[in-house]
């Protein structure tokens, strides 16, 4: 049965799925904005830092700033499901309203055709790897044939699973997580 008047309760439901799609839109922009200025940032200090400290305490700042990058990954990544969520809700409303209302539609093909989860997970990516490879240099662990031996272990560690991390990350991605 077609959504035909603003009192039916379907149309409120579809106002409030454009409501909470604004708030949610909203609250990812905020979170990456202030997110990525914030590793950006402790990205810089932790550079500097490095050159004033020990091996293992400026390794630390690289270690702590690439655990931030997982938890922003992963608070993204929930939020990004709620908005595909409230997405899908409208888009199934919208099919029932006569005459039809197409506004999720257009903006949801052309948000998934600009690409853009794919920019924002290189962006994840490359904080991690940038992380990792600054701890590597910060440790003195660029030297390929003692590579174990020039960084603390735990530091050598950390960079290899944040880096099977990334892979796995971007697997799960390309497979089926929400664009």
């Amino acid at each position: 049965m077609p959504i035909t008047t603003t009192d039916d309760l379907r149309f409120e439901d579809w106002k409030e799925c454009r409501n909470t799609i604004g708030r949610l839109d909203q609250l990812l922009a905020d979170l990456r904005k202030y997110g990525f200025s914030i590793i950006t940032g402790l990205l810089t200090a932790g550079a500097f830092l490095g050159k004033a400290s020990t091996t293992d305490l400026s390794a630390a700042v690289f270690v702590t700033v690439m655990v931030l990058v997982a938890a922003l990954f992963s608070v993204d990544t929930y939020y990004q499901v709620l908005l595909s969520g409230a997405v899908e809700r409208a888009l199934d409303l919208e099919v029932v309203t006569d005459p039809r209302i197409r506004v999720t539609k257009y903006l949801s093909i052309n948000a998934t055709d600009s690409k853009i989860s794919y920019l924002i997970l290189f962006l994840y990516l490359a904080l991690l790897a940038t992380a990792g490879g600054l701890g590597l240099l910060a440790t003195g662990g660029l030297n390929l044939a003692l590579w174990f031996i020039g960084t603390p272990f735990w530091v050598s560690l950390v960079v290899l699973v944040g880096l099977v991390a990334s892979i796995l990350i971007y697997t799960l991605w390309r497979r089926g997580f929400p664009s």
